[in-house]
C-alpha cells in the first residue's frame, strides 16, 4: 500500500486519482470503503459491488455518521469523476486523510470487469461497515 501511496504523491497526485489496478491493490491489502457519489437513481442503476452510496448534495451531513474514522482509506466515485473529486475535496478539508478518486467514467467499465470486482468487493471490505449493504 506504501507504493501505491508513493506513487500517487510522486507523480503529482495531490488529487489522489486512482487507477482500476491501483484499486485492486489498496483493496487487496487493506480495509476500505467505496463511496458512489452519484444520485440514488443513478446508484440503482448499477453500482459496485459493496460501494455505499452518498450523493454528492448529502456527504458533508453524512460522512461522519458512516464513516467516523477520518483515517480510513475511503474510495469515491462517480460516473464521470467531476462529483467523486468535489466529494474529495469535501472530504480533504473536513480532515479524511486517505481519500481517492476513482472517478472518470470508471463505473462504466465495471462490466467488462465485474469478476474481479464482485471478487474484490465482496472479500475485502462489504464487511467493513455492519451496514445493509443492497
Amino acid at each position: 500500500m506504501r507504493s501505491i501511496i508513493r506513487r500517487c504523491c510522486c507523480r503529482g497526485y495531490s488529487s489522489r486519482n486512482i487507477s482500476y489496478n491501483e484499486m485492486l491493490e489498496l483493496m487487496k491489502n487493506n480495509p476500505v470503503v467505496i463511496i458512489d457519489v452519484r444520485s440514488k437513481q443513478e446508484f440503482a442503476e448499477g453500482h459496485f459491488d459493496g460501494a455505499i452510496n452518498i450523493p454528492l448534495c448529502d456527504i458533508k451531513r453524512s460522512i461522519g455518521n458512516i464513516v467516523p474514522n477520518k483515517n480510513q482509506i475511503i474510495i469515491l466515485y462517480c460516473s464521470e469523476g467531476i462529483r467523486s473529486m468535489k466529494a474529495k475535496k469535501i472530504l480533504d478539508s473536513m480532515g479524511y486523510s486517505r481519500t481517492y478518486n476513482w472517478g472518470r467514467g470508471k463505473i462504466l467499465s465495471l462490466e467488462s470487469k465485474a469478476y474481479n470486482l464482485k471478487h474484490y468487493s465482496k472479500v475485502k471490505h462489504t464487511h467493513i461497515l455492519n451496514l445493509p449493504i443492497k
